[in-house]
């Protein structure tokens, strides 16, 4: 990698970046294939950002890394935002612009669009400055979007920010906690809707009747050599992830209470999240990946919330379940 440039340093993403003359289309040898671009496919609207101009970013690599020398500069995070959106025309910009303007600056930015027709290719294009890299194609959903986006993501950390959600955590604190490789560091988002931060710390009992907030979550990458989203759940692929991470006794979740995004839970993908196969794998999820304590308390919590439920009182419910599972 050649030397460090800085392009704008207006924006986080072009503060810390190199020139290189040749890019090749896949980068050997790297931690699950490192590749810098998509493949070719038939239906692509448009490709580009950064790479394709031949400016890349390096990891900066963590835990034993640090051991082989080197100042806190030249091994500072590289974080992956990772934005999948479909027909996202009216949040969009104002999520892309949250991401570019953050004070940290050796961020990445990929952009996966599933082929829009609303306008939202031609705000992604304004921003090809400021955009590692971004590409306009049909796929298979949300999830599976995220999994494209993932085979060309370079950073230590990978963080997904919805098309309709803002960043607006400047990242410094948490980056000096990511050269622990083997954590999932996870902070506060706010609800627009419901007007509150969701949800502070989590433990077992917490985590198996409701998800950590995705975009309150900065995943170490090695976590995606061993997982990816499971694209048979549509909208709760990434509680399916946080539980195997959970359960995982090579990993574990630490919360740090900071304010990470602004979640948009009153429209648009964020606020999708009834995800029935995954209620159908619920139980067997559960006793799969709890302790028997933690799914014996599952079953409680269901069979109370249905009772509550069954006298309408769906409001008493969620209040007191929340305060049940707090």
């Amino acid at each position: 990698m050649s030397e460090l440039l800085c392009l704008n340093p207006e924006y986080s993403t072009t503060r810390r970046i190199s020139r290189v003359s040749r890019l090749p289309r896949e980068t050997p040898g790297a931690d699950f294939a490192r590749k810098l671009f998509l493949p070719p496919h038939p239906e692509r609207k448009g490709e580009g950002g950064l790479r394709t101009r031949g400016y890349v970013k390096a990891a900066a690599g963590t835990d034993d890394d640090a051991a082989t020398g080197g100042d806190h500069e030249s091994r500072r995070p590289l974080v992956t935002v990772i934005t999948v959106v479909f027909n996202g025309a009216k949040t969009l910009e104002q999520a892309i612009i949250s991401v570019i303007t953050r004070s940290y600056d050796n961020i990445e930015f990929v952009i996966i669009d599933g082929g829009s027709t609303d306008g939202t290719l031609d705000i992604i294009k304004k921003y090809d400055h400021a955009i590692d890299y971004w590409v306009s194609e049909p796929d298979k959903g949300i999830y599976d979007a995220m999994n494209k986006a993932l085979d060309v993501a370079l950073g230590d950390r990978i963080y997904f920010l919805g098309c309709d959600d803002l960043l607006v955590n400047d990242l410094r604190n948490f980056a000096l906690l990511f050269r622990r490789r083997d954590v999932l560091y996870y902070g506060d988002v706010y609800l627009i809707h419901q007007h509150r931060l969701y949800d502070g710390a989590f433990n077992g009992f917490k985590l198996v009747v409701r998800n950590i907030c995705q975009q309150a979550i900065f995943y170490p990458r090695g976590v995606f050599k061993k997982y990816r989203f499971d694209t048979r759940y549509q909208t709760l692929a990434d509680y399916h992830l946080n539980i195997c991470c959970y359960a995982d006794p090579d990993l574990s979740l630490t919360y740090v209470p900071e304010l990470v995004a602004i979640y948009n839970d009153s429209s648009g993908a964020s606020s999708s999240r009834v995800d029935d196969v995954l209620e159908k794998d619920r139980n067997r999820l559960t006793r799969q990946y709890f302790p028997t304590s933690i799914y014996l308390y599952s079953l409680l919590h269901e069979a109370l919330r249905r009772l509550l439920g069954f006298f309408g009182l769906k409001r008493v419910v969620k209040t007191a379940l929340r305060k049940l599972s707090a």
